[in-house]
Protein backbone atom coordinates (compact mmCIF):
# COMPACT_ATOMS: atom_id res chain seq x y z
CA UNK A 1 0.00 0.00 0.00
CA UNK A 2 2.95 2.09 0.99
CA UNK A 3 4.60 2.45 -2.47
CA UNK A 4 1.54 2.78 -4.34
CA UNK A 5 0.36 5.69 -2.04
CA UNK A 6 3.99 7.19 -3.02
CA UNK A 7 3.07 6.77 -6.94
CA UNK A 8 1.05 9.38 -7.92
CA UNK A 9 2.42 12.83 -5.78
CA UNK A 10 4.84 14.96 -6.87
CA UNK A 11 4.04 14.33 -10.71
CA UNK A 12 3.64 17.59 -12.84
CA UNK A 13 -0.11 18.06 -12.87
CA UNK A 14 -0.60 16.56 -9.79
CA UNK A 15 -2.47 17.97 -6.42
CA UNK A 16 -0.32 19.68 -4.25
CA UNK A 17 0.59 18.04 -1.37
CA UNK A 18 -0.94 19.08 2.33
CA UNK A 19 1.95 20.28 4.44
CA UNK A 20 2.11 17.99 8.16
CA UNK A 21 5.40 17.32 9.72
CA UNK A 22 7.28 20.83 9.89
CA UNK A 23 10.30 19.51 9.83
CA UNK A 24 11.92 19.43 6.20
CA UNK A 25 14.55 21.85 5.74
CA UNK A 26 16.63 23.10 2.85
CA UNK A 27 20.30 24.62 3.64
CA UNK A 28 21.70 27.20 2.84
CA UNK A 29 18.55 29.19 2.92
CA UNK A 30 18.70 32.12 0.15
CA UNK A 31 18.45 32.55 -3.29
CA UNK A 32 19.63 29.42 -4.96
CA UNK A 33 22.53 30.02 -7.85
CA UNK A 34 23.57 27.96 -10.48
CA UNK A 35 25.77 24.86 -9.91
CA UNK A 36 25.25 25.07 -5.96
CA UNK A 37 24.79 22.44 -3.52
CA UNK A 38 21.36 22.46 -1.03
CA UNK A 39 21.52 20.20 1.56
CA UNK A 40 17.80 18.58 2.32
CA UNK A 41 16.81 17.12 6.06
CA UNK A 42 13.64 15.66 7.10
CA UNK A 43 12.91 14.23 10.81
CA UNK A 44 10.12 12.51 12.02
CA UNK A 45 8.78 10.95 15.10
CA UNK A 46 6.29 7.94 16.00
CA UNK A 47 4.26 9.47 18.53
CA UNK A 48 2.11 6.73 18.53
CA UNK A 49 2.03 3.77 20.73
CA UNK A 50 2.98 0.99 17.99
CA UNK A 51 5.13 0.90 16.14
CA UNK A 52 4.89 1.61 12.24
CA UNK A 53 6.07 -0.95 9.58
CA UNK A 54 6.34 -1.12 6.03
CA UNK A 55 7.54 3.38 6.15
CA UNK A 56 8.54 4.42 2.94
CA UNK A 57 9.88 8.17 2.00
CA UNK A 58 9.54 10.30 -1.58
CA UNK A 59 11.13 13.63 -1.93
CA UNK A 60 10.34 15.67 -5.01
CA UNK A 61 12.99 16.66 -7.28
CA UNK A 62 12.27 19.91 -8.16
CA UNK A 63 12.63 20.84 -12.40
CA UNK A 64 16.26 22.86 -12.74
CA UNK A 65 17.68 20.67 -10.15
CA UNK A 66 19.80 17.24 -10.20
CA UNK A 67 20.12 14.60 -7.36
CA UNK A 68 23.93 14.06 -6.27
CA UNK A 69 25.05 10.09 -6.23
CA UNK A 70 26.32 8.72 -3.01
CA UNK A 71 24.04 11.94 -0.55
CA UNK A 72 20.98 10.18 0.70
CA UNK A 73 21.24 8.71 3.86
CA UNK A 74 19.18 7.40 6.83
CA UNK A 75 20.76 8.46 10.57
CA UNK A 76 23.22 9.03 8.65
CA UNK A 77 23.95 5.58 7.09
CA UNK A 78 24.14 5.26 3.46
CA UNK A 79 20.83 4.60 1.38
CA UNK A 80 21.82 1.19 -0.63
CA UNK A 81 23.09 2.37 -3.91
CA UNK A 82 19.70 0.64 -5.76
CA UNK A 83 17.42 2.86 -4.06
CA UNK A 84 16.52 6.42 -3.85
CA UNK A 85 14.18 8.88 -2.36
CA UNK A 86 13.21 10.54 -5.22
CA UNK A 87 12.25 7.08 -7.20
CA UNK A 88 8.68 6.83 -7.66
CA UNK A 89 7.94 4.94 -5.10
CA UNK A 90 10.58 6.43 -2.82
CA UNK A 91 12.69 4.25 -0.40
CA UNK A 92 12.07 2.58 2.58
CA UNK A 93 13.15 3.23 5.79
CA UNK A 94 12.53 0.65 8.26
CA UNK A 95 10.25 0.47 11.21
CA UNK A 96 9.76 3.02 13.90
CA UNK A 97 8.92 1.90 17.03
CA UNK A 98 6.83 4.11 19.49
CA UNK A 99 8.76 7.30 20.56
CA UNK A 100 11.69 6.93 18.21
CA UNK A 101 12.52 9.27 15.47
CA UNK A 102 14.35 9.14 12.02
CA UNK A 103 16.26 11.11 10.00
CA UNK A 104 16.72 11.41 6.31
CA UNK A 105 19.30 13.18 4.34
CA UNK A 106 20.34 14.28 0.70
CA UNK A 107 21.64 16.78 -1.42
CA UNK A 108 21.18 18.17 -4.58
CA UNK A 109 22.92 20.35 -7.23
CA UNK A 110 21.38 23.51 -9.13
CA UNK A 111 21.55 22.86 -12.95
CA UNK A 112 24.01 24.92 -13.98
CA UNK A 113 21.82 26.39 -16.49
CA UNK A 114 18.39 27.81 -15.22
CA UNK A 115 16.31 30.82 -15.93
CA UNK A 116 16.64 33.62 -13.49
CA UNK A 117 13.68 33.67 -10.83
CA UNK A 118 12.78 30.15 -11.29
CA UNK A 119 11.30 28.41 -8.12
CA UNK A 120 12.40 25.32 -6.43
CA UNK A 121 9.76 23.40 -4.43
CA UNK A 122 10.66 21.13 -2.00
CA UNK A 123 8.89 18.65 -0.35
CA UNK A 124 9.02 15.05 1.37
CA UNK A 125 6.00 12.58 1.94
CA UNK A 126 5.93 9.58 4.30
CA UNK A 127 3.67 6.74 4.27
CA UNK A 128 3.42 3.64 6.02
CA UNK A 129 1.49 0.44 7.08
CA UNK A 130 -0.64 1.93 9.76
CA UNK A 131 -0.99 5.70 8.00
CA UNK A 132 -2.02 7.57 4.80
CA UNK A 133 0.25 9.94 2.93
CA UNK A 134 1.95 12.45 5.08
CA UNK A 135 3.30 16.11 3.51
CA UNK A 136 6.08 17.82 4.70
CA UNK A 137 6.41 21.04 4.95
CA UNK A 138 7.35 23.05 1.31
CA UNK A 139 10.63 25.04 0.94
CA UNK A 140 10.48 27.31 -1.93
CA UNK A 141 13.80 28.95 -3.20
CA UNK A 142 14.15 31.24 -5.56
CA UNK A 143 17.15 31.18 -8.01
CA UNK A 144 19.43 33.87 -9.24
CA UNK A 145 21.28 33.02 -12.97
CA UNK A 146 22.23 35.81 -14.85
CA UNK A 147 22.43 35.58 -18.81
CA UNK A 148 25.99 36.65 -19.81
CA UNK A 149 26.42 37.82 -23.88
CA UNK A 150 30.24 39.11 -23.30
CA UNK A 151 31.98 35.94 -24.13
CA UNK A 152 35.23 35.42 -26.39
CA UNK A 153 32.72 33.54 -28.76
CA UNK A 154 30.84 37.06 -29.25
CA UNK A 155 32.43 38.83 -31.65
CA UNK A 156 32.62 40.95 -34.96
CA UNK A 157 34.43 40.00 -38.45
CA UNK A 158 35.06 41.67 -41.73
CA UNK A 159 35.79 38.98 -44.49
CA UNK A 160 37.38 40.03 -47.15
CA UNK A 161 40.01 39.38 -50.30
CA UNK A 162 43.61 38.48 -49.15
CA UNK A 163 43.69 41.88 -50.78
CA UNK A 164 41.12 44.01 -50.76
CA UNK A 165 40.84 46.47 -53.14
CA UNK A 166 37.49 49.27 -54.01
CA UNK A 167 35.24 47.36 -55.38
CA UNK A 168 35.51 44.17 -54.03
CA UNK A 169 32.59 42.51 -52.05
CA UNK A 170 33.47 42.23 -47.75
CA UNK A 171 30.91 40.40 -45.35
CA UNK A 172 30.06 41.51 -42.39
CA UNK A 173 29.22 39.29 -39.32
CA UNK A 174 28.30 38.94 -35.51
CA UNK A 175 27.93 36.11 -34.04
CA UNK A 176 26.68 36.54 -30.56
CA UNK A 177 26.54 33.91 -28.01
CA UNK A 178 24.88 33.28 -24.26
CA UNK A 179 27.64 31.80 -22.29
CA UNK A 180 25.85 32.71 -19.34
CA UNK A 181 22.82 30.68 -16.95
CA UNK A 182 19.83 31.75 -18.11
CA UNK A 183 18.19 32.65 -21.08
CA UNK A 184 18.81 36.74 -22.76
CA UNK A 185 15.48 38.11 -24.11
CA UNK A 186 14.97 40.59 -26.36
CA UNK A 187 18.09 40.35 -28.23
CA UNK A 188 19.66 43.56 -29.81
CA UNK A 189 22.48 43.92 -32.60
CA UNK A 190 23.22 47.13 -34.23
CA UNK A 191 25.65 46.01 -37.38
CA UNK A 192 26.06 49.15 -39.02
CA UNK A 193 27.57 49.05 -42.61
CA UNK A 194 31.16 50.19 -42.04
CA UNK A 195 32.17 53.29 -43.65
CA UNK A 196 33.64 53.46 -47.39
CA UNK A 197 31.55 50.62 -48.31
CA UNK A 198 27.74 50.20 -49.49
CA UNK A 199 25.14 47.32 -48.68
CA UNK A 200 24.36 44.84 -51.13
CA UNK A 201 20.56 44.18 -50.86
CA UNK A 202 19.20 41.49 -50.28
CA UNK A 203 22.47 40.25 -48.54
CA UNK A 204 20.94 40.56 -44.99
CA UNK A 205 20.63 37.24 -43.07
CA UNK A 206 19.65 36.10 -39.20
CA UNK A 207 20.32 32.68 -38.41
CA UNK A 208 20.94 31.74 -41.95
CA UNK A 209 17.55 33.26 -42.60
CA UNK A 210 16.83 35.72 -45.36
CA UNK A 211 15.50 39.21 -44.17
CA UNK A 212 13.51 41.34 -47.14
CA UNK A 213 12.39 44.88 -47.77
CA UNK A 214 16.24 45.56 -46.10
CA UNK A 215 17.43 48.29 -49.21
CA UNK A 216 19.25 50.24 -46.25
CA UNK A 217 21.55 49.50 -43.73
CA UNK A 218 19.56 45.96 -42.41
CA UNK A 219 21.02 46.61 -38.33
CA UNK A 220 21.28 50.10 -37.52
CA UNK A 221 19.60 52.36 -35.15
CA UNK A 222 16.60 53.40 -37.71
CA UNK A 223 15.57 49.44 -38.10
CA UNK A 224 14.13 46.63 -36.41
CA UNK A 225 17.44 45.13 -34.62
CA UNK A 226 15.74 42.81 -32.37
CA UNK A 227 17.92 39.66 -33.60
CA UNK A 228 16.24 36.76 -31.07
CA UNK A 229 12.96 37.33 -28.83
CA UNK A 230 14.82 34.43 -26.83
CA UNK A 231 18.78 33.52 -26.63
CA UNK A 232 18.51 30.18 -24.45
CA UNK A 233 21.92 29.19 -22.01
CA UNK A 234 24.43 27.60 -24.80
CA UNK A 235 22.24 29.31 -27.95
CA UNK A 236 23.99 31.58 -30.50
CA UNK A 237 23.26 33.56 -33.34
CA UNK A 238 24.72 35.08 -36.11
CA UNK A 239 23.70 37.98 -38.26
CA UNK A 240 25.51 38.92 -41.48
CA UNK A 241 25.39 40.76 -44.77
CA UNK A 242 27.31 42.12 -47.46
CA UNK A 243 28.55 45.20 -48.72
CA UNK A 244 30.85 46.92 -51.41
CA UNK A 245 34.05 48.72 -51.19
CA UNK A 246 33.63 52.18 -52.33
CA UNK A 247 35.62 53.52 -55.68
CA UNK A 248 37.52 55.30 -55.64
CA UNK A 249 38.89 55.42 -52.36
CA UNK A 250 42.51 56.19 -51.11
CA UNK A 251 44.88 53.38 -51.19
CA UNK A 252 45.42 52.66 -46.97
CA UNK A 253 41.87 53.36 -46.46
CA UNK A 254 40.97 51.57 -43.16
CA UNK A 255 37.78 49.18 -42.59
CA UNK A 256 36.53 48.01 -39.51
CA UNK A 257 32.99 46.64 -38.53
CA UNK A 258 31.53 47.83 -35.13
CA UNK A 259 28.10 46.03 -33.44
CA UNK A 260 26.75 47.22 -30.36
CA UNK A 261 25.00 44.37 -28.19
CA UNK A 262 22.09 44.38 -25.73
CA UNK A 263 19.16 42.69 -24.02
CA UNK A 264 16.88 43.47 -21.45
CA UNK A 265 19.26 41.46 -18.74
CA UNK A 266 22.76 42.73 -20.26
CA UNK A 267 23.45 46.07 -20.37
CA UNK A 268 24.85 47.39 -23.87
CA UNK A 269 28.00 47.11 -25.05
CA UNK A 270 30.39 47.82 -28.07
CA UNK A 271 32.39 44.81 -30.25
CA UNK A 272 34.76 45.06 -32.89
CA UNK A 273 36.36 43.67 -36.03
CA UNK A 274 39.80 43.95 -36.58
CA UNK A 275 41.00 46.54 -39.28
CA UNK A 276 41.85 45.37 -42.88
CA UNK A 277 43.70 47.88 -45.27
CA UNK A 278 42.72 48.47 -48.57
CA UNK A 279 45.09 48.40 -51.46
CA UNK A 280 43.97 51.05 -53.80
CA UNK A 281 47.34 52.09 -56.12
CA UNK A 282 47.43 55.29 -58.54
CA UNK A 283 48.01 53.78 -62.15
CA UNK A 284 49.32 55.77 -65.18
CA UNK A 285 50.38 53.17 -67.19
CA UNK A 286 47.67 52.18 -69.55
CA UNK A 287 47.99 53.37 -73.01
CA UNK A 288 45.53 56.69 -71.80
CA UNK A 289 48.71 58.02 -70.77
CA UNK A 290 50.89 59.36 -73.35
CA UNK A 291 53.22 62.21 -74.79
CA UNK A 292 51.87 63.50 -78.38
CA UNK A 293 54.38 65.45 -80.42
CA UNK A 294 52.18 67.21 -82.71
CA UNK A 295 54.74 67.23 -86.35
CA UNK A 296 56.17 64.54 -88.39
CA UNK A 297 59.69 63.02 -87.41
CA UNK A 298 61.82 65.09 -89.62
CA UNK A 299 61.59 68.93 -89.04
CA UNK A 300 62.87 71.99 -90.65
CA UNK A 301 64.63 74.94 -88.98
CA UNK A 302 61.98 77.83 -87.68
CA UNK A 303 59.24 74.77 -87.41
CA UNK A 304 56.94 75.16 -84.31
CA UNK A 305 56.33 72.01 -82.47
CA UNK A 306 53.37 72.10 -80.42
CA UNK A 307 53.43 68.73 -77.96
CA UNK A 308 51.35 67.62 -74.98
CA UNK A 309 51.25 65.04 -72.34
CA UNK A 310 48.20 63.31 -71.23
CA UNK A 311 47.89 61.86 -67.81
CA UNK A 312 44.79 59.55 -67.09
CA UNK A 313 45.26 57.68 -63.69
CA UNK A 314 43.29 54.79 -64.55
CA UNK A 315 43.51 53.54 -60.59
CA UNK A 316 41.44 53.92 -57.65
CA UNK A 317 44.05 55.97 -55.61
CA UNK A 318 44.30 59.48 -55.95
CA UNK A 319 47.82 60.58 -57.36
CA UNK A 320 49.53 63.24 -54.83
CA UNK A 321 51.96 65.45 -55.60
CA UNK A 322 52.13 65.42 -59.67
CA UNK A 323 53.86 66.51 -61.89
CA UNK A 324 54.87 66.54 -65.66
CA UNK A 325 59.02 67.85 -66.90
CA UNK A 326 59.59 68.37 -70.44
CA UNK A 327 63.33 67.73 -71.37
CA UNK A 328 64.11 69.25 -74.39
CA UNK A 329 66.78 69.40 -76.40
CA UNK A 330 69.46 71.47 -77.58
CA UNK A 331 67.99 72.59 -81.02
CA UNK A 332 63.97 73.39 -79.32
CA UNK A 333 63.75 76.34 -77.68
CA UNK A 334 60.85 76.73 -75.76
CA UNK A 335 57.79 79.13 -77.18
CA UNK A 336 57.08 81.35 -74.59
CA UNK A 337 53.41 81.98 -73.75
CA UNK A 338 52.61 78.79 -75.24
CA UNK A 339 52.66 76.26 -71.89
CA UNK A 340 48.55 74.91 -70.87
CA UNK A 341 46.90 72.55 -68.83
CA UNK A 342 43.43 71.62 -69.89
CA UNK A 343 43.77 74.00 -72.61
CA UNK A 344 44.04 76.90 -70.24
CA UNK A 345 47.07 79.08 -70.18
CA UNK A 346 49.65 79.15 -67.80
CA UNK A 347 52.10 82.06 -67.11
CA UNK A 348 55.63 81.36 -67.99
CA UNK A 349 56.32 82.63 -64.53
CA UNK A 350 54.90 80.11 -62.64
CA UNK A 351 56.52 77.20 -65.74
CA UNK A 352 59.72 77.24 -64.18
CA UNK A 353 62.35 74.69 -65.49
CA UNK A 354 59.97 72.86 -67.54
CA UNK A 355 57.83 71.56 -64.96
CA UNK A 356 54.45 71.50 -64.64
CA UNK A 357 53.24 70.73 -60.91
CA UNK A 358 49.99 69.24 -61.01
CA UNK A 359 49.13 68.86 -57.27
CA UNK A 360 46.78 65.33 -56.43
CA UNK A 361 44.92 63.44 -59.83
CA UNK A 362 42.00 61.70 -58.62
CA UNK A 363 41.11 58.53 -59.55
CA UNK A 364 39.57 58.29 -63.37
CA UNK A 365 40.83 62.13 -63.74
CA UNK A 366 42.56 62.94 -67.24
CA UNK A 367 45.23 65.92 -67.01
CA UNK A 368 46.39 67.36 -70.61
CA UNK A 369 49.66 69.84 -70.38
CA UNK A 370 51.55 70.99 -73.27
CA UNK A 371 53.99 73.09 -74.59
CA UNK A 372 55.44 74.88 -77.92
CA UNK A 373 58.90 74.61 -78.90
CA UNK A 374 60.51 75.87 -81.95
CA UNK A 375 63.32 74.35 -83.64
CA UNK A 376 66.24 76.81 -84.01
CA UNK A 377 68.87 75.95 -86.74
CA UNK A 378 71.16 73.75 -86.46
CA UNK A 379 74.64 73.66 -88.11
CA UNK A 380 74.80 71.59 -91.51
CA UNK A 381 74.16 67.95 -91.52
CA UNK A 382 71.60 66.07 -89.84
CA UNK A 383 71.47 65.87 -86.37
CA UNK A 384 68.70 64.10 -83.69
CA UNK A 385 66.33 66.04 -81.41
CA UNK A 386 65.15 63.73 -78.56
CA UNK A 387 62.35 64.97 -76.65
CA UNK A 388 61.87 63.48 -72.91
CA UNK A 389 59.11 63.50 -70.74
CA UNK A 390 58.45 62.50 -67.21
CA UNK A 391 55.28 61.82 -65.50
CA UNK A 392 56.22 61.73 -61.69
CA UNK A 393 54.30 61.34 -58.67
CA UNK A 394 54.39 60.55 -54.44
CA UNK A 395 55.03 56.72 -55.65
CA UNK A 396 56.32 56.60 -59.18
CA UNK A 397 57.55 58.00 -62.51
CA UNK A 398 57.00 57.31 -66.11
CA UNK A 399 59.15 58.13 -68.72
CA UNK A 400 57.97 59.18 -72.39
CA UNK A 401 60.02 59.76 -75.74
CA UNK A 402 60.20 60.60 -78.99
CA UNK A 403 63.02 61.22 -81.18
CA UNK A 404 63.00 64.16 -83.82
CA UNK A 405 65.82 64.84 -86.59
CA UNK A 406 66.54 68.51 -88.09
CA UNK A 407 67.78 68.51 -91.58
CA UNK A 408 70.20 71.37 -92.82
CA UNK A 409 71.41 71.92 -96.32
CA UNK A 410 75.44 72.28 -96.64
CA UNK A 411 75.49 76.55 -97.28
Amino acid sequence: MAASTLTGIFAPGSPALLESLRTLVIAPKHRAIPGETLRAEWVFSNLGGAPATGMRVRFALPPGTQLLAQSESIDDLPLPPEQSFVATDGAPVGDLAPGASRRVRLSFAVSATIEDGSELIFQAALSSEQTGLIGSNIERLSVHSEADLKSSATMVTLSAPDQPKPGDTVTVRAAILNSGQSSAHDLMVILPVPEHTAYVARSARIGGRVLLNTDGDPFDYGSDPIAAPRLAPGQSVVLEYQATIESPLADGSRLKAIGVVSSRECGEFTIASAEIVIASPVNFEGEESALTVFCDDAVAPGMRVPMTVRAVNTGTGAAQAVSIVFDLPQGLMYTPGSAHIDGQPVSDESFSGSTFSLGAIPAGRVVDVGLAATVAVPPAGEIGLPIVAQLRWKSGERRFARALTVKVAPR
